[in-house]
């Protein structure tokens, strides 16, 4: 019912105004889906062989895109909304009127009518006929009132039990009203939402010629927005030049993930040198790198001042590394490891002082000493010197208690006696540095007490 109607609104409506909007040098424009494609296909052939779309190649393309569509349109953004919303506006409301010629008010009317024909009241002196329940018995004449329970029609007096509602509505003039005006709510609420249905239909063909008729006026929707040919390529261009802009910047990251810093800033200096207007778009990626490199040499030093086993030489080849580079990024994780580092220098010292104390010391007493500055100093940067010396003294101790009871078991003359000597050290000592020899010499001493006759 509408597809005619609706064209031919197009015709009057857009074909009359548009004409002349396509310049005498355009090709007759396509879809707009496939002037899109078009111009798309213009700028990724263009693309293809620079990293960058310059004012050169842009200019090729606006050529070539021209003999496809009109870049410029014929009518401004604001008047083809406006031609737009009139449009919209007179072919609704025609094709409403066409279908639904009866306004509000004639509805009511006609509806009114309706209701008294469907529902008609008496009133006394009125002639009226009403039929019983059970529709085998009707009365006719003039109505003279209700008596009691009976309704006086002629010469019948017809009880109010024997009739249906519909017929008792006809006597009761708040009942009859009621039906009628309800009669009307229903015709007009029905005529209504048949309107508004229609206009919802109406108003999707219309939608739906929106992108053809637009494009005949000279634009085209593309993400979401109306554009002109121009708007259009302008937008296209940009994207591919971010998508171009964000290569090099992918080739540049590349470089840095495998730790070629240098590699990656030459990239995007080669790309600046050929595109130096994009300085500002680079700049931050170039700070990045400039960044990057900055806190690897932060890292490199730290890790150099690590294998570094002198506090103080680690100390002293990061105050050059500061000095030498005073605006690294990492120069407050440095400061920190010098700081620490000095501590170390500290504690190294205290335990060197340590280890030259206990060497005055016998070995007993070095071992004392030894064992409690351990003790007492255990978490401090040097302490593996001071225990590797303690072990030794402890070593020099424990060969020297097993020199002892060896002298003084050979002293003994009576085999067993001095095995247990022997016995009771074995048992005392356990494993220590020269045990072995004491059990050797037990070894032996039990073997001649058993040759002798001495042992069990």
């Amino acid at each position: 019912m509408f597809s005619i109607r609706y064209f031919a609104a197009l015709a009057v409506l857009f074909l009359l105004p548009c004409s002349g909007v396509f310049s005498a040098h355009a090709a007759t424009p396509g879809d707009p889906t496939e002037i899109i494609h078009s111009f798309s296909a213009l700028v990724d052939e263009e693309a293809a062989g620079v990293d960058y779309l310059e004012e050169e190649q842009v200019s090729r393309i606006r050529a070539r895109a021209g003999e496809l569509f009109p870049l410029r349109p014929k009518v401004s953004a604001g008047e083809a909304a406006r031609i737009e919303k009139e449009g919209e506006k007179a072919f609704l409301a025609e094709e409403i009127r066409k279908t639904f010629p009866r306004s509000e008010a004639e509805v009511r009317q006609d509806a009114e009518k309706e209701a008294a024909d469907l529902f008609p009241f008496f009133e006394k002196g009125d002639r009226a006929e009403v039929t019983y329940r059970f529709g085998k018995y009707h009365a006719k004449g003039v109505y003279y009132g209700q008596k009691g329970e009976y309704l006086l029609i002629g010469g019948t007096s017809v009880p109010v039990r024997d009739l249906k509602e519909e017929e008792l509505r006809k006597f009761d003039p708040e009942k009859n009203k009621a039906a009628r005006e309800a009669h009307v709510r229903t015709k007009c609420k029905e005529h209504a939402e048949k309107r508004q249905a229609a206009l919802r239909d109406l108003q999707e063909l219309w939608d739906h010629g929106r992108e053809d008729r637009r494009f005949r006026l000279g634009y085209l929707r593309f993400l979401r927005k109306w554009r002109s040919g121009e708007q259009l390529l302008d937008e296209l261009v940009r994207r591919k030049n971010r998508e171009l802009l964000q290569a090099v910047r992918e080739r540049s990251e590349k470089l840095v993930r495998i730790g070629d810093l240098g590699g990656a800033d030459q990239i995007l200096q080669r790309f600046l040198t050929a595109h130096p207007a994009l300085a500002s778009e680079l700049e931050p990626d170039r700070q990045r790198l400039r960044q990057a490199a900055a806190e690897e040499r932060s890292r490199e030093a730290l890790a150099a001042a690590g294998r570094i086993p002198d506090p103080d030489e680690a100390r002293s080849f990061l105050e050059k590394f500061l000095a030498d580079d005073p605006g690294t990024p990492c120069a407050a994780e440095i400061r920190s490891t010098m700081a620490t580092l000095e501590i170390r220098s500290g504690e190294l010292k205290k335990c060197r002082e340590a280890i030259g104390s206990a060497g005055k010391l016998k070995s007993g007493d070095a071992c004392a000493f030894l064992e409690h500055f351990i003790s007492e100093y255990s978490d401090y940067f040097g302490i593996d010197e001071v225990k590797a010396v303690y072990q030794i003294e402890r070593k020099k101790v424990e060969r020297l208690r097993c020199a002892r009871v060896l002298d003084e078991a050979r002293r003994i003359g009576s085999d067993e006696q001095a095995v247990q000597l022997l016995e009771h050290f074995l048992e005392d000592q356990g494993d220590c540095d020269g045990i072995e020899s004491v059990r050797e010499a037990c070894r032996e001493r039990r073997a001649r007490m058993e040759k002798n006759g001495n042992g069990i």
